[in-house]
């Protein structure tokens, strides 16, 4: 059987860091190739350039023919909540939509960005991403000259929630995913979107997510509420009872044969977009 039906290829990007991974399909698909490039992180600024060329060095000893799904850090995206739209309307009236919601809050810039939306079945506001076009142009290059194809450009804190996502009630919740650098928190009430903030995260990261879960609770006016916390840190390393004042449930990265959890958490992205 052709190779191509048989493995694609999932990518991470990060500040200073980009990992490759080989899937192999089937009812139990198993990782059977790891590569990993780091250069100097920046996560200060939205830069991408030089991950970008560390990813063509990777995918430049890639077989060729295959599919590549590329998990993005939440570094490179902006996130907002916005109205969701009724599905009688028409595609390119909720893109504009959703277009000038980011154009109200970063005005033009918003207009070289790919914007999409991701809401929730029958459920209030909808999370949308936007990624400046350049990157998703220069990643659509790159696979095509290594004779690949770029099949899906996925955000971080999405293929971490859709991995928590069945754990999420309907009662009051906060989901937390942490990557160095950076926690995107959004709050949950009856499986709606409450509220979504990006945060930037030093290496006292957990006392820090425990105060922005407190003053998430007060922005949702859940005074009189505690809500469930769900986290999602698997580059993160934190053990129970590290999150002061907090006892969250921690959601894991799939167990997959070839993937280690203690030894290839620089993977651990990439793992998250293996479908």
């Amino acid at each position: 059987m052709s190779p191509s039906l048989t493995e694609y290829y999932c990518a991470s990007i990060a500040p200073g860091r980009v990992a490759l991974l080989r899937v192999r399909r089937g009812w139990r698909p198993a990782i059977v190739g790891k590569s990993l490039a780091v250069g100097a992180a920046k996560p200060a600024d939205f830069s991408w350039q030089a991950e970008l060329g560390l990813l063509a060095g990777l995918l430049g000893e890639a077989r060729r023919g295959l599919a590549l799904c590329v998990t993005l850090s939440n570094h490179y995206l902006r996130y907002s909540l916005v109205p969701a739209h009724p599905w009688s309307m028409p595609v390119a009236g909720a893109q504009e939509m959703v277009r000038h919601c980011f154009r109200e809050v970063y005005g033009e810039a918003a207009d070289g960005w790919q914007i999409c939306a991701n809401p929730l079945p029958d459920h209030g506001d909808a999370v949308a991403c936007a990624v400046d076009m350049a990157l998703v142009e220069g990643l659509k290059a790159a696979a095509e000259k290594s004779g690949l194809r770029l099949a899906s450009l996925q955000p971080y804190f999405m293929t971490g929630f859709n991995a928590a996502r069945r754990s999420i009630g309907g009662a009051a919740a906060c989901f937390a995913q942490v990557e160095p650098g950076r926690i995107v928190l959004g709050t949950m009430r009856d499986q709606s979107w409450v509220g979504l903030r990006a945060v930037a995260a030093t290496p006292r990261w957990n006392e820090e997510l425990a105060e922005h879960i407190g003053r998430e609770i007060l922005l949702a006016g859940w005074e009189d509420t505690r809500p469930a916390v769900f986290l999602y840190a698997p580059e993160a390393g934190l053990t129970p009872g590290e999150l002061p004042g907090w006892e969250p449930s921690h959601i894991l990265p799939r167990n997959m044969d070839g993937y280690s959890p203690q030894q290839d958490v620089p993977y651990a992205m990439a793992l998250s977009g293996v479908r």
